[in-house]
């Protein structure tokens, strides 16, 4: 999503067709986020659970406190 770091690079890496037809979706982007932090607070829970297990195991560092505050916050 274009206000997220990643965003540029999938532009950098999609061939000259879809780049174009991406970067006309990059103004809106901040409203999506808004809108899905709003109507679909749903899905995060599905897209939280799995991002913390992988930086967990990325990182190894230990993430239960933090891991119980956001699934407290979710439920």
């Amino acid at each position: 999503i274009p206000p997220l770091d990643g965003s540029r690079v999938l532009y950098g890496i999609l061939p000259d067709r879809y780049a174009y037809a991406y970067s006309r979706f990059e103004p809106y982007g901040v409203f999506f986020l808004f809108a899905l932090f709003i109507f679909g607070g749903g899905i995060f829970k599905y897209l939280l659970v799995p991002l913390s297990y992988l930086s967990v195991m990325l990182s190894g560092y230990n993430y239960g406190t933090l891991w119980g505050i956001i699934s407290a916050l979710l439920k």
